[in-house]
């Protein structure tokens, strides 16, 4: 075991040098996910909608780490493997004591893909661990991937315990009969897969969203695009549309898809954009995408005589140099603008019915609202926030006006809502059209670019209780529109 230590400790820590393990600090590499993306003790039985015969333990699964279904053909040579283990069970003990490092190495692999909230079948126990430990354990995030060598050792361990007890003809037939039932069994799983391959046509890029010809022209003009801000996450603020953009042929990005991120280097990378943005010392090569007007509401610093900022597909666009560029197709007007921020006036209501990706921009991205619809926007959970920017006349109020999902088994709607974290106040809501809110701006609020209006649902209802329509959501209000007075 000393000797298997001193060669394999050293290989590990080389591996995991190679695939960049080191690259980033340790506490960047810490995350979200253990004890939540764990693995399923019974998990090698549930099948999760990929057998014809094996119902799921459950109908909605947390997460997907927690899918190890064997499939039927290798459960059944699973039970036939028992009747070998129990011959040959001093031998396999033997064989556990001469590799005792590799057993070692799965139990603890075991232990860890549980985590402390243990998963069997449909019942959870959680454990409390201290958060020193699971700060150290975080690193891991999707534990349950570390029940992946145990699953093939349950493989490797049936077929080996099958071969040392039934005869050749015997075996042939036992892995004909396993074959046969994996196939059918696992059809469900399989066969949607098969099908979507074949009936394939294009493994390219899907059909783009971006449809307006700014983008094409635009690929060859710029060979940079820059994502601001750049987030502390897996996934950056429009991945999808920048990764179509880069595939397209506009040259490389920083937006990209990465397992961790160093967060000290994206907080260097962040300020050295903003100086850029607010100083007017752009990149001429280099087209920037902004995702949020909220970091730039004002001091946003470029020529408007030859650089190009507008709205496009829903797109922030600031495009260096765009009006000189000769080859290049003029945007439409109506998509430019002066500054990110969007305008709002004194005694005019902000409507948020209809499909307006104006609206939208008031909504909170974190969450807390469903898609808007014809008449405005349904909240979702406990809590949902607006960003609002503010008029530039003075103003004393703002008015929110909603629907409440209330009935009579559910007959009124609690919430509280504070601005910028100031002035909580609770509101009761009884009808079900109608109703308004009003709150007091504060002062020392009046001056800044825009607030934060945070809205907190402390007894939101599913419509299908109260025998409205089969809808399992979350909802308290419907915002239809806001005011500044």
């Amino acid at each position: 075991m000393s000797l298997e230590l001193v060669v394999i400790i050293p290989l590990l820590y080389l591996s995991l040098w190679q695939a960049g393990y080191f690259a980033i600090d340790f506490e960047s590499a810490n995350g979200d996910g253990f004890g939540t993306f764990q693995t399923n003790l019974l998990g090698i039985f549930d099948s999760q909608g990929w057998s014809y015969i094996l119902a799921p333990f459950r109908v909605n699964h947390p997460t997907l780490e927690d899918f190890n279904y064997l499939g039927l053909g290798i459960i059944f040579c699973l039970v036939l493997s028992f009747a070998g283990f129990y011959k040959n069970r001093k031998s396999f003990f033997l064989g556990v004591k001469k590799h005792i490092f590799l057993f070692c190495c799965l139990f603890l692999f075991l232990l860890l893909s549980v985590s402390n909230n243990l998963l069997i079948g449909t019942s959870t126990f959680s454990f409390p661990l201290p958060e020193s430990l699971i700060a150290i354990l975080s690193v891991i995030r999707a534990s349950g991937r570390l029940f992946w060598p145990i699953f093939y050792s349950i493989l490797f361990v049936t077929f080996f315990f099958l071969f040392r007890t039934y005869k050749y003809k015997t075996i042939r037939f036992i892995l004909l009969v396993a074959i046969i039932l994996q196939i059918i069994d696992m059809a469900p799983g399989w066969l949607p897969i098969r099908d979507r391959i074949t009936k394939a046509t294009n493994f390219g890029m899907p059909t783009t969203t971006l449809k307006n010809p700014f983008w094409s022209a635009a690929g060859n003009h710029y060979h940079k695009i820059i994502s601001i801000p750049f987030e502390k996450s897996m996934l950056q603020n429009q991945w999808p549309f920048l990764a179509e953009l880069a595939y397209l042929g506009l040259g490389s990005t920083n937006s990209v898809y990465l397992a961790r991120v160093d967060g000290i280097k994206i907080d260097a990378a962040n300020i050295k954009f903003d100086d850029k943005l607010k100083s007017g010392k752009l990149d001429s090569d280099s087209l920037y995408i902004i995702d949020k007007w909220e970091q730039f509401p004002t001091n946003l610093i470029f020529d408007p005589k030859q650089d190009l900022l507008a709205r496009i597909d829903d797109i922030y666009v600031l495009a260096p140099g765009w009006k000189n560029c000769v080859n290049c197709p003029p945007i439409d007007s109506a998509l430019e603008l002066n500054r990110l921020m969007p305008v709002t006036f004194v005694n005019t209501p902000i409507s948020f019915a209809g499909s307006s990706s104006e609206r939208k921009l008031f909504l909170s991205k974190t969450g807390g609202w469903f898609s808007p619809e014809t008449w405005g926007v349904w909240s979702v959970g406990r809590e949902a926030k607006l960003t609002l920017p503010l008029p530039s006349a003075d103003i004393k109020t703002l008015t929110l006006n909603m629907r409440a999902l209330v009935g009579p088994s559910h007959p009124e709607q609690r919430i509280e809502v504070d601005i910028n974290g100031k002035g909580s106040s609770l509101f009761i809501l009884s009808k079900l059209e109608g109703n308004s809110i009003s709150m007091r701006i504060p002062p020392e609020l009046s001056h800044l670019p825009y607030i934060s209006v945070r809205l907190q649902f402390l007894n939101p209802v599913k419509p299908k209780n109260l025998g409205y329509v089969n809808d399992d959501r979350q909802i308290s209000i419907g915002l239809t529109s806001i005011e500044f007075n």
